[in-house]
């Protein structure tokens, strides 16, 4: 991945994978209005194969802020999606991701859009947790809600599961 000076059309950084079929920015690459963007890398081998990467970068350097990445082989983080907030912070969903031993449990992550940091995540407690999850985000930017169509509750499979999460605006 590079980032290019918009005016001048010359290379301010690049971004590459370090191992073979590691496919930086397979899953995409997505702006954030704070100037950030955040790489999603499915098949990036950071920790282990296919454990996959989500990197939030500095866009006007392009030096990498900070990394997630999946700690299993085959979590492909950031699978699923990659959604952008308003307050300039970001929601990942990775349906592979094993979390607590559980093989795709999956798991929903929100990340700030300045640090990189993880502010909080929602994981799949069985197999399959995660497999349709949506994002919905409010018209003013003060909540969003997180669908879980296939999320078991009280041990009723895929009863589904709906969460509003409250997050301030910003101006």
């Amino acid at each position: 991945v590079r980032l290019i000076d918009g005016t001048t059309g010359i290379e301010i950084n690049m971004l590459a994978g370090d191992t073979p079929s590691d496919a930086i920015g397979s899953r995409g690459i997505i702006a954030l209005a704070n100037n950030n963007f955040v790489i999603a890398s499915i098949y990036d081998d950071e920790i282990v194969v296919d454990g996959g990467s989500v990197r939030l970068v500095d866009g006007s350097t392009g030096v990498a802020i900070n990394m997630l990445a999946g700690d299993t082989a085959n979590d492909q983080l950031g699978f699923d999606s990659v959604t952008t907030l308003a307050n300039n912070n970001f929601v990942i969903v990775s349906k592979y991701d094993d979390e607590g031993g559980i093989v795709n449990s999956g798991s929903v992550r929100q990340i700030d859009g300045t640090t990189g940091n993880p502010i909080r995540s929602l994981v799949g407690s069985v197999t399959g947790d995660m497999n349709s999850v949506d994002i919905v985000e409010s018209p003013r930017g003060d909540f969003y809600i997180i669908s879980l169509a296939e999320k078991d509750n009280n041990s009723i499979v895929d009863s589904g599961f709906v969460t509003l999460i409250a997050q301030p605006i910003v101006n």
